[in-house]
């Protein structure tokens, strides 16, 4: 049954309508092609072998190791990204060479003082967690090797990292690259479209979900990196948990893959906190079956607790697989999960025109079920709490007296709209939406009416201040009236 939990007077309210586009079926709309369309794409997105990984792994890497570290690590993913897009194909390893004599290369110079076996064990656990937190650099093994030269007091420590044999040659990852690259510039554009980190965190989950089936058998190769996960659209909770802290890290938002119970997801930071998002359990429906038109569960995982993911875990006829994770990438401090779900809160902006400021603003919002009654509310102040909504798909309609009403179609998942939303409210008569009616409006509408211009949607009804249904000249000859202060509209 629905709550009526907010039959009341409201303000300035939190709003929002389904992310993606219609192809990807379930919850999604065209809306996310069209925020596509609209991003900000003058600051072109080019995608670099150097990007993927958390800034929070760096900051353990400062506070464990120092800082001298934190300079060889990302000289390690330089050199790695080199080598990536190199075309020379590759030997057995991959290796680079660091010393404790300042003569050598200054970047990469371990700390004076450091013992040869420090040294060692340091960077053997360096690189270890270079090759789970850098998903970016998918050609690399699991292995990494250590070789020390010249010890005790001048000494001179290799790491050795392995490539998976199918990407030693040069030609594979080059194809592999552009194919990777056009597969981030696609998602990463999706995201961009949306102005807040939670929309851009949930846009990434429901094109997962969406577009990735669970490899039950284990026959795709490459289900354990990103290759599975974005370009062969088969993979485990690895190629999850890695696509979605690859893309979600080039948007600086800090996330690490969690590890534990034989299952990987990922801990996400939001607002400063950090929350689990498990994009395969999103997908998963019960462990081991899939069922990617199932959209109603792609936020059960998502943004929560460890406590909500055991109790879900339970729920869902299982033991918990989220419980007492593993060390973050095995030498490594977890981000500590607080006992709260994520919950969004936000003010989306009524934009009025000035001379509508002191305006009552209405808000009546319809469920999708016709048989439940419209809440209405006005807009004086306050914020719509979408927790007290159940979760389906609503209808928003905004008006005042003056304005020509507005409607919104907004879908609630989980407690929370599902993309961000501005209201907007023109006037009668306010043609081309600059939030003023003059000359410029009456331009608009005998362009229509020559033929040389169009006016469709919201425009056109703006544009009808008879109220007819008809734009004519006696729109025309309103707007003057209105203008010389003779009428009002």
């Amino acid at each position: 049954m629905r709550r009526k939990a907010f039959r009341r007077c409201t303000g300035l309210f939190m709003a929002a309508a389904m992310l993606a586009a219609s192809a990807f079926g379930g919850i999604f709309t065209d809306q996310i092609a069209a925020a596509a369309e609209t991003s900000q794409t003058e600051d072109s997105f080019v995608f670099d072998f150097t990007k993927g990984g958390s800034e929070y792994v760096k900051e353990q890497i400062a506070e464990k190791y120092g800082e001298a570290y934190v300079t060889i690590y990302e000289d390690m993913i330089d050199q790695l990204a080199y080598a990536t897009t190199s075309n020379a194909d590759f030997g057995s390893t991959v290796e680079f060479t660091y010393t404790n004599k300042s003569s050598s290369n200054p970047s990469g110079l371990i700390p004076a003082g450091t013992s040869y076996q420090t040294a060692k064990d340091q960077l053997l656990e360096l690189g270890l967690v270079l090759v789970y937190d850098n998903p970016q650099l998918y050609w690399l093994g699991g292995n990494v090797g250590i070789l020390v030269n010249g010890y005790p007091s001048n000494y001179k420590v290799t790491v050795k990292f392995y490539s998976v044999d199918k990407y030693k040659p040069a030609s594979k990852r080059l194809e592999t690259n552009a194919r990777i690259v056009d597969a981030v510039s696609d998602l990463y554009y999706s995201m961009a479209g949306f102005n807040k980190d939670f929309f851009r965190i949930a846009v990434l989950n429901d094109r997962l979900c969406a577009e990735n089936k669970y490899d039950v058998d284990g026959t795709n190769d490459n289900r354990y990196n990103i290759e599975g996960c974005l370009l062969d659209h088969l993979c485990v909770c690895d190629g999850y948990a890695k696509t979605q802290g690859l893309m979600l890290n080039l948007f600086g938002i800090n996330t690490v893959k969690i590890a534990g119970g034989n299952h990987a997801w990922n801990a996400i930071q939001l607002d400063g906190t950090w929350y689990y998002s498990d994009a395969t359990f999103n997908d998963v429906i019960i462990n081991g079956s899939v069922d990617n038109d199932n959209s109603e569960y792609w936020r059960k995982y998502f943004l929560k607790s460890e406590a909500t993911f055991d109790a879900t875990d339970t729920e869902d006829g299982g033991a918990s697989q989220h419980l007492n994770p593993d060390a973050l990438y095995e030498h490594l401090d977890n981000p500590p999960v607080p006992q709260e779900d994520y919950v969004y809160t936000d003010n989306v902006e009524l934009v009025l025109p000035d001379e509508l400021a002191d305006e009552q603003v209405t808000l009546e919002v319809q469920s999708s079920k016709a048989y439940l009654r419209p809440d209405v509310f006005c807009l004086s102040g306050g914020v719509i709490d979408y927790q007290s909504l159940d979760d389906g798909e609503y209808t928003f309609t905004v008006y005042s007296d003056s304005t020509v009403a507005r409607q919104y179609s907004v879908t609630v998942f989980g407690g929370a709209p599902t993309t961000e939303l501005e209201f907007e409210l023109c006037m009668l008569g306010d043609t081309n939406a600059d939030a003023a009616v003059n000359t410029q409006d009456i331009s608009v509408i005998k362009s229509f009416l020559k033929r040389t211009g169009s006016l469709d949607g919201y425009s056109a009804r703006c544009a009808d201040t008879s109220g007819d249904d008809v734009i004519d000249l006696a729109d025309v000859l309103l707007i003057k009236a209105y203008l010389k202060g003779l009428i009002s509209l």
